[in-house]
């Protein structure tokens, strides 16, 4: 019946963007400099790549730094161990963040860290890779970090998870906020939205998909998303035995607004007949 429309603070975020490093190894490792007793401390995975682990009492962590050739001669291996350095101190803070709590991540957290003790295991480099890696080390009782959920960050960075079709994220996000007392209308729309969308992904059949239709189309009719609306009450039209007579109502009026005039006029005619004109919605 619906006719196609026919228009149309320690940690910086550069040094947690250094966290994407790839881990792929390209044979036996490079030494440049390596202590043998802290090394017996290391997994074998230090020495392939990019990584944190924890072993032993220990955060044990491998940063990497690109090549600093632009820097000038004579420049370029300090600048690498430093960067290097930083990338591992970082992956041993967020170890320890997520020990603390594994719901941890960079940007619905701050995160204040001290590490004391941080000692340098090896440093090599890998065949056919520009980049140098460090090994550190440091004691777990010599990490301090202390993390804070940021709600503003958190009901951002939901809401953009969410528009952005994310909706795994936004619904574990929009969660972490209504368990932390976060409970306005606006965020327990969007995470019951956000449910229903995860619900559809997941190929919910029978009464859970009719919920979850009619849910979304609610939902996209209050925002004013016409085409979304228009879009999930049809499919709950589709589904349902029987669909309510406001339902109808809306599918008219939505089709009007999104220039649907032939189904507009079929489902007000529908509603004629399922609803007399003194009990319309």
């Amino acid at each position: 019946m619906l006719e196609e429309h026919k228009e149309a603070g320690f940690i910086g975020s550069f040094i947690f963007a250094s966290l994407i490093a790839s881990n792929f190894s390209f044979g036996a490792p490079i030494i440049l400099s390596k202590d043998p007793k802290l090394m017996a401390l290391v997994p074998a995975e230090a020495s392939e790549g990019a990584g944190s682990w924890r072993a032993g009492g220990y955060y044990i962590a491998t940063g990497y730094s690109n090549s600093a050739e632009a820097l000038g001669e004579g420049k370029e291996k300090d600048m690498d161990q430093n960067f290097a350095e930083k990338d591992a101190k970082a992956r041993i803070v967020r170890e320890a963040a997520l020990l603390k709590d594994p719901q941890f991540d960079e940007v619905s957290y701050t995160c204040k860290a001290e590490i004391s003790g941080f000692r340098i295991a090896a440093i090599y480099k890998l065949e056919g890779r520009d980049a140098l890696f460090l090994v550190g080390v440091a004691r777990e009782d010599a990490v301090s970090v202390i993390i804070a959920f940021d709600t503003g960050s958190a009901r951002r960075n939901a809401l953009v998870a969410f528009n952005t079709g994310d909706y795994a994220r936004a619904a574990r996000l929009l969660a972490e906020l209504t368990e932390r007392g976060i409970q306005d209308p606006e965020i327990m729309a969007l995470a019951r939205a956000a449910s229903a969308r995860v619900n559809l992904l997941a190929g919910v059949t029978g009464p859970s998909l009719i919920a979850a239709l009619r849910l979304l189309g609610d939902f996209y009719f209050e925002r004013k998303d016409d085409e979304q609306a228009l879009q999930f009450y049809y499919r709950f039209y589709l589904e349902a035995s029987g669909p309510a007579p406001v339902v109808l109502e809306r599918l008219a009026e939505l089709c009007t607004k999104t220039h649907r005039n032939e189904s507009a006029t079929a489902f007000r005619k529908e509603l004629s007949r399922l609803c007399p004109e003194s009990t319309r919605p």
